[in-house]
């Protein structure tokens, strides 16, 4: 998944001879170049094509036979360049604001409810057109990660560098990972339905930001979306909760996009939280974590003896 092309080269074993020899002086096969084997050789490549090119992202192939070494190398730098451009404007996944209105009764919905209209309506466009556009409402798959047997969280904060000054996640502790679903989402396993790519989203962004592989079976989500008119309202947070052994998860944090645990900040990057930590830190927590831990863990947060108000607070 992480691979951008593969590209396939293929020559008859009569070209391939003709090439090994044309500036030798002898004609003598050695134990690989000979015909058997180049076949074998080729026979083997086309077996592995069938299984794995869908695999990649792009999989081209280039039969060389009717070209020179220079036409082979304009066509591959051609290719390179192309894929290059690609990446430098990645397209991002978004559906319509208009018809969400009537879907979203308060900040949160189920994913169900909105599934159909996920459906019809996403599409994929450069990052830039797509942010600069208050018509155009993206998708961004989050993964809430806890212990399996404990009130545990890990947290995140983000540096400086990975957010704008207008942010909802500039100084604040997150209680998820997760980012944008791009094209290559959709397309890696020939995903039409919301829910997979959503699953492949959530996967590349745990491997990317945490080096850990989650697959997930969730077959609904919690959504969030604040609209107050800030540039939070171009964004939907889809949310995934997922639960496992803490104690035996090694993470490997990104260092470009988070602030690592430190003695100084005691919910950096990989620490955890708990009930009691989610009570006294929670005016510092985001506002998507607070949305989804209302939704599902309302009841779970309540203190008897601190009062039922968290989540009456000013956010």
């Amino acid at each position: 998944m992480m691979v951008d092309l593969v590209i396939h080269f293929d020559a008859m074993p009569e070209t391939s001879m003709e090439r090994e020899y044309k500036n030798l002086l002898t004609r003598k096969q050695g134990s690989v170049m000979r015909d058997n084997v180049l076949e074998g050789y080729r026979t083997s490549a086309e077996a592995a094509k069938q299984w794995a090119a869908p695999l990649f992202r792009q999989f081209v192939e280039v039969k060389t036979d009717d070209l020179n070494q220079n036409a082979v190398g304009v066509k591959v730098t051609e290719l390179c360049l192309e894929k290059l451009q690609d990446v430098a404007k990645e397209k991002i996944c978004f559906v319509p604001k208009d018809g969400l209105e009537k879907l979203f009764s308060g900040p949160t919905a189920k994913f169900s409810d909105l599934e159909g209209y996920f459906n019809d309506n996403m599409a994929f466009d450069d990052r830039e057109i797509v942010e600069d556009d208050a018509t155009k409402v993206q998708l961004l798959p989050i993964a809430i990660l806890k212990d399996k047997r404990e009130f545990e969280f890990v947290v995140a904060r983000k540096g400086k560098t990975a957010t704008s000054k207008n942010s909802p996640e500039q100084n604040r502790i997150l209680m998820y990972f997760g980012g944008h679903v791009r094209e290559e989402d959709k397309t890696l396993y020939d995903e039409t339905e919301m829910m997979g790519v959503l699953h492949q989203c959530v996967f590349r962004e745990l491997k990317e930001e945490l080096g850990i592989d989650v697959m997930l079976t969730d077959k609904d989500a919690v959504c969030v979306w604040h609209r107050d008119g800030a540039r939070s309202e171009q964004h939907i947070a889809i949310a995934f909760i997922v639960e496992r052994d803490l104690d035996y998860t090694k993470l490997n944090i990104d260092d470009r996009e988070f602030v690592r645990l430190t003695k100084k900040e005691k919910y950096g990057t990989g620490a955890r939280i708990d009930r009691d930590g989610i009570w006294d830190q929670f005016d510092k927590i985001d506002p998507w974590s607070k949305e989804v831990l209302k939704s599902v863990y309302g009841d779970d947060l309540k203190y008897l003896d601190r009062g039922n108000d968290l989540f009456s607070r000013e956010t």
